[in-house]
């Protein structure tokens, strides 16, 4: 009887086992799925958050502006502009002194910003993405960062104005 009574018991684990795993199942897919969520919470209408694998030759970067402490353009001559991504915070960066790139084959994601901070050493900081932007992207980037007065206030401004100009002082 002892044989009978552990095939019994073996078969009530089997049984119990079977109705716990798709429970095991399901929470180990929605851990999972937590774990491989990137930390970056952007906004949604954040239009620096799309990133981009491109890659340009730091021979023909004419120019750049400084979006903020993470989010630069670079103007690159003959192929327009680009939004560059840095994957940390670059404080000490400003536009008055000059940057420069470290990379294998050229200014690409991963490369590095090298630039002089604000206590006079030089930093560096790695680049996270790199694309190119059209002239639409560049002024809703623009306007989105408070580089640039949007066209919807300008056209109000100049309303304001013509308005004030109509009126007439009476002696």
């Amino acid at each position: 009887m002892p044989l009978r009574w552990f095939f019994q018991t073996d078969k009530l684990m089997i049984d119990k086992w079977f109705s716990i795993q798709p429970f095991i199942i399901a929470l180990s897919c929605i851990l999972i799925g937590c774990a491989s969520t990137d930390n970056n919470y952007g906004s949604a209408d954040d239009p620096a958050m799309i990133g981009g694998n491109d890659c340009v030759s730091e021979k023909l970067i004419r120019s750049y502006e400084i979006l903020d402490d993470r989010n630069l353009i670079i103007e690159v001559a003959g192929r327009g502009n680009y939004l560059v991504g840095l994957r940390t915070s670059a404080r000490g960066l400003d536009e008055y002194r000059p940057i420069g790139f470290l990379g294998m084959a050229g200014v690409c994601k991963g490369s590095q910003l090298v630039f002089y901070g604000s206590s006079g050493r030089q930093e560096m900081v790695r680049l996270s993405s790199i694309r190119k932007i059209t002239l639409g992207e560049l002024d809703a980037l623009l306007v989105h960062y408070g580089k640039k007065v949007s066209d919807c206030d300008q056209t109000t401004k100049a309303e304001e104005e013509d308005y004030g100009a109509e009126i007439e002082e009476m002696d």
